[in-house]
């Protein structure tokens, strides 16, 4: 992985961490979402 990368991926973790510092399932954070979608 270069650097750029691992920055990009920081960053984005960082963000969506929450006050306790854990980042939530998908399915909490899109409940709207079905279960068995791609997306």
């Amino acid at each position: 992985m270069g650097f750029e990368r691992e920055a990009f991926l920081a960053r984005a973790i960082a963000k969506a961490r929450d006050e306790h510092g854990d980042v939530a399932p998908p399915w909490a954070r899109y409940p709207e979402i079905t279960a068995g979608s791609i997306g």
